[in-house]
């Protein structure tokens, strides 16, 4: 297996990467994060009635994420979308984890209309260092923020001090 499952996603929307007909069927595949890059990888697929337009939910969505050159995957490459990640009939879901790369994505849709195979390109971009350390970036300005907060405090508490002494002192 080339990309193993990560954890539960909302497995609901994203950019779409597939929208056409496999033979009795309307797929359409979405990805998310966009633009997608080395990580999670959200996967959605949604299958319809291609005829009649109806959501189908008597239908079995297998996925193999392969790199493009692949014609076609090994038996183990193939997993199961689960269908109770998203919230409307007629789709599946799942959380993979890719790195940069040019990948195909390869279907097996399955239900009352027959089996169907279909594929689409996947190019993941490289991670870039700054979504990697980012949260270092904002040290710098939180502590200087930090030491301008005390000194204002410090100036407000000797203003007060001074005021109170000059009451005093009348």
């Amino acid at each position: 297996v080339i990309c193993g499952v990560s954890g539960r996603g909302h497995a609901d929307g994203g950019l779409v990467r597939l929208d056409r007909d496999l033979g009795p069927y309307r797929v359409v595949a979405l990805t998310a994060p966009t633009p997608l890059v080395e990580g999670e990888l959200d996967l959605t697929v949604m299958v319809r009635d291609a005829a009649g337009d109806r959501m189908l939910d008597d239908i079995r969505i297998d996925v193999a994420i392969v790199p493009s050159g692949v014609a076609e995957p090994s038996p183990d490459a193939w997993i199961a979308l689960d269908a109770g990640r998203i919230s409307h009939p007629g789709g599946a879901g799942s959380m993979f984890d890719v790195w940069e790369g040019d990948w195909a994505v390869h279907l097996r849709i399955e239900g009352g209309l027959g089996l169907e195979h279909g594929r689409f390109s996947l190019p993941v971009g490289a991670r870039s260092r700054f979504a990697d350390n980012w949260p270092w970036l904002l040290l710098a300005p939180g502590l200087l923020g930090l030491w301008f907060l005390r000194e204002w405090a410090k100036m407000s508490k000797a203003d007060s001090d001074s005021a109170g002494s000059s009451l005093h002192a009348g």
